[in-house]
């Protein structure tokens, strides 16, 4: 086990016994162990170090444990990551596995790095396919950079070349939503692409162009990402997946919103709501999150469009579609009513909301822009010292990032707090 505590399901694969729990607690007895949440047990770390000493010297097969214990968290953790597959591959519970994944993180992450170092491609590849949706609003962009490229080079191992191009284009979404670092995200799309397209992919190569959109919205060109959205959307067509036509053209709105489009963006957001619901085949797996992610958007983009009573509406609607949901999406919620409260006047309110959001938001970029629309709403409210501290932090929180986007909100950060040349 690599992490500071284990379940009671841990410990009985770990050991090999049935009755894990009953010995635990004599552990617990004998203050060996310590009893955290329900159903997890941690060491002191002498302890942990003593416990393992003596299971290198005692026990005289320390491997079968080791790759019994390796094998069941990286086939737990797969099945999981699983549940979150879009449609009816997909797990209604969610709750379960976002749970087991979250709580035994530190182990299963410890299996991963094993599995690689002992050359377990297939082990190592299925995890990494697995955690695609998962990953979306879930985790962070070290944990994801390490499992993509891990992802990559097992690919390569195996010469399978279409789940190469599928973990190459994992790798350009980390970069460019976790990381926001536009020099590797161009670096890796092209070498995206070009498996892509040297094994025929339609799929992965529509996946790339999506990217691409991604890449160049960040970079300053929205309507160069436009093309590249367009591209990827006919490639979908092609490759006969509707429901990613639908997400890419969701895309396509965000990018007119940014080119101030919003009328059309509109537009497109609502088209794109309604055919999501009638390709939904099923409440299971992520799809009520995917859904929840397009009504965002349109709420986002009426806020844009002036419409702050119907966006507020729409926003009301996507949390009821994800329940409790992952943080991330819930902070976005949370940002696009605080827009939407900007929009009608309503300051306070829309500084609370903006101050719940902040936190759990995983895109860099958009948290640091958050930060700076709270800045500017106690300024309008008259708290300048408050202002002064949410600038200063988000010039903290902007740092180590390369994008045109960040290096903007960088320079105007340093500017309003007197820190510029």
């Amino acid at each position: 086990m690599h992490g500071p505590d284990t379940s009671v399901a841990l410990a009985a694969v770990a050991a090999g016994i049935d009755d894990a729990e009953t010995v635990l607690e004599d552990l617990v007895d004998a203050s060996l162990l310590r009893p955290d949440a329900p159903g997890r047990y941690s060491f002191h770390d002498l302890i942990r170090d003593y416990a393992r000493e003596r299971l290198h010297s005692d026990e005289p097969d320390v491997e079968t444990h080791r790759l019994r214990t390796r094998d069941w968290l990286l086939d737990t953790a797969t099945r999981s990551a699983s549940a979150f597959v879009p449609g009816d591959q997909g797990a209604s519970d969610l709750a379960g596995a976002d749970r087991w994944l979250s709580d035994e993180r530190v182990n299963w992450r410890g299996a991963f790095r094993e599995a690689v170092a002992d050359g377990a491609h297939e082990r190592v590849l299925a995890l990494a396919k697995a955690m695609h949706w998962y990953s979306d609003h879930r985790g962070t962009g070290e944990l994801w950079l390490e499992v993509y490229t891990a992802g990559v080079a097992a690919a390569g191992a195996l010469g399978e070349w279409e789940k190469q191009a599928q973990q190459l284009n994992f790798v350009v979404w980390v970069y460019v939503a976790r990381h926001t670092n536009l020099p590797q995200a161009k670096r890796w799309h092209r070498q995206a692409l070009r498996v892509a397209q040297r094994c025929g992919s339609l799929a992965e190569t529509a996946w790339s162009h999506y990217y691409r959109a991604a890449i160049e919205s960040r970079d300053g060109d929205p309507a160069a990402g436009v093309v590249h959205a367009r591209r990827a959307a006919e490639l979908f067509r092609e490759a006969h997946e509707p429901m990613n036509v639908v997400l890419t053209m969701s895309y396509l709105g965000v990018l007119q919103q940014r080119q101030g489009r919003f009328d059309e963006a509109v537009e497109t957001h609502r088209a794109c709501v309604e055919q999501e619901r009638a390709l939904r085949g099923s409440d299971r797996g992520v799809a009520l999150e995917n859904a929840a992610q397009l009504v965002l958007r349109l709420a986002d983009a009426l806020a844009g469009a002036g419409e702050h009573d119907e966006a507020l509406n729409v926003v009301a609607e996507a949390e009821e579609l994800l329940g409790r949901g992952s943080a991330n999406l819930l902070s976005m919620a949370g940002h696009t009513r605080g827009r939407a409260l900007v929009a009608a006047g309503r300051l306070a309110e829309a500084r609370n909301q903006l101050a719940g959001a902040v936190e759990s938001l995983s895109d860099p970029e958009t948290k640091v822009a958050v930060l700076i629309e709270i800045a500017g709403l106690c300024d309008r409210v008259g708290d300048h010292d408050a202002a002064v501290r949410h600038r200063v932090r988000a010039l903290a929180e902007s740092e180590g990032y390369e994008s045109p986007g960040m290096a903007r909100l960088q320079h105007d950060l340093a500017e309003v707090l007197g820190l510029s040349a």
